[in-house]
């Protein structure tokens, strides 16, 4: 399971399909035999293997027996075999090439349901019924009929998905967006049956649309390797008024279900087009038991016939989903469908345990591994800390999701030889080894914040991305994808995430990961600085990171520049920038803090640079006169009153300097915050919003500059501010005495759920403290 994917987990459950071609293979039955065999043979070979080299050669060999669509069964049998014994990221991206350029085509008979084809729409009839075309494309139908079998719940299995979606073409601009459409299935548990993928012309006639060969997903950015596979499909001279429609069948790859029994669904009913007809259809034996979730989804009609029951949801006329940076998951959206055999938390803590607990099992060596922590570390901390550096130190994070590993943890003692593993591989073996080591840890599925709610009543993996272990003496959750963290420090988006924790006693428990304080995740940045009058500040700074932030420094520290990364920050704001001296101390586990020191030489004469590169085109917006709408702060008093110091509609626009003083004397200009993101750009850049906004656990920032400034010179200070509301607090403020400068700010932004009708008063928020900290400190010098 893995952070902010959580479409991987859709894909390997939703069997959302592309089409396979079909090949024509001129080898005789006996010579299909012996390949198929001697594939097989391959895959013995390669199971049995520890040589990396022999392992290469037996890869390239399994490579050189795809002859052809009759080895394609065999050949998808071997990869999803030998993926999950994969010991590098190397075997198993060459293992995915292979099966992916030897789809499984064999689809043998797939006769027509007459059941189906009544729930299906012809395409023009469905055009012309559709007046007031909506949007450049529109969607007139999206169907999907899911069928399950089986004689009882033990063995209840999907045994075959049929898919149609039409759309229409309103629009020149549409027909170039809509150039081609990328489909997506799961090769290891599903082989596809394309039906038919065209072009209907607005005119009359009919173009196919032109079909790709299969391509691997491998998510490279992310360390994530998985069996699905996409195929682009392409619409060639679409026009205005041109329908397009792709309908599909889905059917097992294999006979073995590794999820007999147990089936489950997340549907949304919003995507990016509007929506005429959205049709989901689920056809179960008549005494199989189905719990359902519906969040403005109407009821089901329900058809019984002989041994079976159809249950369809429908929506008709569904607005399109606007697509916004920063917003929940769709189950934070709605409306949508959650399906599942699962209806209690009490039946869903037994089902998963029954996954999860195989995956615990210790080997000799980290059981000896585990004394030595525990013999080494008398306290619960101590103890946490050593078993936290061990998975991070001997695992890197590397996801391969196939099958059912996508969430259930490959065994430890598989996770400890290839030295690598997921979220839930990762969490396992931190859970395995402090309960080895006598401290009480719980397995944590998470589902994070950006994945939206977890609706109430609704029981099934698919609504859970991320993987944890935690730590109720000390009531700490540990991440093992982070590196270079240390226990506590969490990343931003698995914190105020929800989670079922299950005990060693396999007891479950809904948990919500506290978000960290702002004093637990800042930086905290102090300047020195003596202003020559030649307009040359000569610098010192100690910039320190806590929390999540102090893990990142420690990344940046082992492999980067500093001093290159430093100049690059201040050129930002300063055209001319000078670095003698960089050094990073705190950068190993045990501390909890990373501190930066620089020392250098900046030319802060003549005109502003960040300003002006910055002047971009929310700067230019007419919102000068813009007031702060009535946000009840911390006291439930009105923002103007309480927030504010002086008028803000006086205040000039984000980014705007500071009129020049018409004289002939040189003037060197710093700056009040050395903020290398604007909260207005980082999280409120659109006018306007119609999802909710998600905001972040942005890090609190505390800055101190004292300078030095030469006699004679003559200082021109913005005025102070203090901006206290339920979105955070900002803080600016200037002293002088003599010739010695002194400027602090201080800015927390409140982890919240902005609601549309808010979002215009968190948007002035936003612009009245970038006004505040954005200002120039104006010297006129001697």
């Amino acid at each position: 399971m893995k952070r902010g994917l959580l479409i991987a987990r859709c894909i390997l459950f939703s069997l959302a399909a592309c089409g396979a071609g079909f090949a024509y293979d001129p080898a005789t039955p006996a010579q299909h035999s012996n390949h198929a065999r001697e594939i097989e043979l391959l895959q013995q070979k390669f199971l049995a293997a520890k040589d990396p080299a022999e392992r290469g050669g037996l890869i390239r060999k399994l490579r050189r027996a795809g002859r052809g669509a009759a080895e394609s069964e065999a050949l998808q049998a071997a990869v999803s075999a030998m993926l999950p014994a994969a010991l590098s990221a190397d075997e198993a991206e060459q293992l995915l090439a292979i099966a992916a350029a030897n789809p499984s085509s064999d689809c043998g008979e797939t006769p027509e349901v007459a059941s189906d084809r009544e729930l299906l729409v012809a395409p023009r009839r469905a055009s012309s019924q559709a007046e007031h075309p909506q949007g450049d494309v529109e969607e007139l139908a999206d169907i999907r009929i899911d069928t399950l079998r089986g004689s009882n719940p033990a063995e209840y299995e999907i045994s075959g998905s049929h898919v149609q979606q039409v759309w229409r073409i309103n629009t020149a601009e549409g027909a170039t967006s809509f150039a081609s459409h990328r489909l997506m299935y799961a090769a290891m548990s599903e082989k596809l049956c394309l039906v038919r993928a065209r072009i209907l012309r607005g005119g009359g006639g009919e173009l196919p649309a032109v079909v790709s060969a299969d391509q691997p997903v491998l998510l490279r950015e992310a360390s994530m390797y998985f069996d699905s596979r996409t195929r682009e499909v392409k619409f060639p001279r679409l026009a205005p008024g041109d329908l397009v429609e792709i309908e599909y069948r889905l059917l097992p790859a294999t006979r073995r279900n590794s999820w007999a029994g147990y089936y489950a669904r997340m549907e949304m009913f919003r995507d990016g087009f509007a929506t005429r007809l959205r049709r989901r259809v689920l056809v179960t034996p008549r005494g199989m038991r189905l719990y359902a979730v519906e969040d403005g989804v109407g009821a089901p009609e329900v058809r019984a016939h002989r041994e079976m029951t159809t249950r369809i949801w429908e929506m008709r006329d569904v607005p399109p989903l606007p697509d916004e940076s920063n917003s929940p998951g769709g189950s934070s959206l709605g409306p949508y469908l959650h399906l599942s055999t699962i209806g209690s938390m009490e039946d869903f803590g037994d089902w998963y345990r029954t996954l999860l607990q195989p995956s615990l099992e210790m080997d000799p060596k980290l059981r000896e591994l585990a004394e030595r922590i525990r013999a080494g570390n008398p306290t619960i901390e101590g103890r946490v800390r050593a078993v936290y550096e061990s998975v991070r130190r001997e695992t890197s994070y590397l996801a391969f999701e196939f099958g059912i590993y996508s969430y259930r943890p490959y065994p430890l003692a598989t996770v400890m030889q290839r030295g690598f593993g997921d979220c839930e591989d990762k969490a396992a073996l931190m859970v395995a080894l402090l309960r080895a080591a006598g401290v009480d840890a719980e397995f944590a599925m998470v589902r994070t914040r950006s994945a939206g709610e977890i609706p109430m009543g609704a029981y099934s993996v698919q609504l859970y991305n991320h993987a944890l272990a935690y730590v109720p003496a000390l009531k700490l959750f540990l991440d093992g994808t982070v590196e270079f963290a240390v226990p506590g420090e969490l990343p931003p988006d698995d914190q105020g995430a929800l989670a079922i924790t299950i005990a060693a006693d396999g007891s479950l428990t809904r948990r919500t990961i506290p978000f960290a304080s702002p004093e637990a995740n800042r930086i905290s940045r102090q300047v020195k600085g003596r202003l020559d009058d030649d307009g040359m500040l000569r610098f010192t700074s100690e910039t320190s990171y806590t929390g999540y932030l102090a893990a990142a420094e420690r990344r940046r520290s082992q492999s980067g520049d500093l001093a290159q990364s430093a100049r690059s920050a201040l050129a930002r704001f300063y055209p001319s920038v000078r670095i003698v001296r960089a050094e990073a101390a705190g950068v190993t586990p045990a501390s909890q803090e990373v501190e930066l020191n620089l020392e250098g030489e900046l030319d802060v004469a003549g005109a502003p640079n960040f300003f002006e590169k910055a002047n971009s085109a929310e700067a230019r917006e007419k919102t000068s006169g813009i007031e702060l709408p009535q946000v009840p702060n911390k006291q439930g008093l009105p923002a103007e009153a309480a927030a504010l110091q002086g008028d803000t509609a006086a205040e000039p626009p984000p980014f705007e300097a500071v009129a020049r003083v018409s004289t002939q004397q040189r003037e060197a200009v710093l700056y009040t915050s050395l903020r290398a993101t604007g909260l207005t750009s980082a999280y409120a850049a659109q006018i306007e919003r119609k999802n909710p906004l998600l905001v972040p656990a942005a890090p609190s920032e505390q800055e101190q500059f004292f300078y030095e400034l030469p006699a004679g010179a003559q200082p021109v200070l913005p005025p102070n501010r203090l901006l206290d509301t339920r979105f955070g607090h900002v803080e600016v403020s200037y002293w002088l005495d003599g010739s010695h400068l002194r400027v602090e700010t201080y800015t927390e932004l409140a982890p919240i759920t902005v609601e549309p009708a808010e979002y215009q008063a968190f948007r002035a928020f936003c612009r009245t403290a970038d006004r505040a900290l954005r200002r120039e400190i104006r010297i006129l010098l001697p």
